[in-house]
């Protein structure tokens, strides 16, 4: 069973493809004038089941750990990153509404999409620095290995909601370019 930090690690491999093929859908919106509604509204969806509720979730039962058992510092951190996820919250409610105007008339309000779908990519990446600099690379010194051994296995029992969670996000970033059109 892979450890605590290569977990996390992982999900953020899968995160960056997901940031990088939602600044994709982005330019293909902007290319073709929006006719690719579709394609935003699959990203959202990637975004809700693989960040919001698999990623998230999981980050949620580490950040308890070091609430818990942390040094000063841990707790600091912790703050930080659980003070991110409402705004993936926010952007996946924003992104919904305005993918529910396409169609309606209201253009002005749609085109921001393109821009919303880029600063959340660059939001996640964002963070997601700062979890491996001031997260990650500190969980060996704020929580025991049982402690890790047991976030681990929790994590890891919820396979069946991260593999197709992530079952949709790798199929959704290998239909994304053009050629799969």
């Amino acid at each position: 069973m892979p450890g605590l930090e290569s977990e996390l690690r992982r999900q953020h491999t899968l995160l960056q493809m997901m940031a990088e093929r939602m600044r994709e859908a982005a330019t293909l919106w902007d290319d073709s004038g929006g006719a690719r509604g579709p394609r935003l509204r699959r990203a959202l969806e990637v975004h809700r089941k693989f960040l919001i509720e698999v990623h998230q979730a999981d980050e949620d039962k580490v950040l308890t750990a070091l609430r818990a058992v942390g040094p000063p510092e841990a707790a600091a951190v912790a703050e930080r990153c659980s003070q991110e996820h409402p705004r993936a919250l926010k952007f996946a409610a924003t992104a919904a509404a305005l993918l529910g105007q396409l169609g309606s008339g209201r253009a002005a309000d749609v085109r921001a999409l393109p821009a919303l779908f880029r600063e959340e990519a660059e939001r996640i990446e964002r963070h997601h620095l700062f979890d491996e600099e001031s997260l990650y690379a500190h969980l060996d010194a704020w929580l025991t290995g049982a402690a890790r051994i047991r976030l681990a296995r929790d994590i890891r029992g919820r396979d069946a909601a991260r593999a197709d969670a992530e079952g949709a996000l790798i199929a959704w970033v290998a239909q994304l370019h053009p050629a799969s059109d």
